[in-house]
């Protein structure tokens, strides 16, 4: 399969992420062509993941700190509500 050209606005990592999520896509959509489209495991894989986002936003934020903080599940501020 060949592997999807993106803008150089990605670093090589960030490519080289989106590169392994697309084969991941590839092999999970095959999965689901093979089986006959029932109501089995992989289907339910290949659905539940096409919800992941799109490459193009996938990095957006990497540059914001407090995204960072959102994902390490930090809190912007502690109230103290006593």
């Amino acid at each position: 399969m060949p592997k999807p050209n993106f803008p150089r606005e990605f670093t090589a990592l960030q490519r080289s992420v989106i590169d392994r999520l697309a084969e991941i896509e590839q092999s999970d959509a095959d999965a689901c062509a093979g089986c006959g489209g029932e109501d089995c495991a992989c289907c339910e894989i290949y659905h539940d993941r096409q919800r992941w986002v799109p490459a193009s936003q996938l990095f957006n934020d990497d540059d914001d700190p407090m995204s960072w903080q959102f994902h390490r599940g930090e809190d912007e501020e502690e109230c103290d509500d006593e």
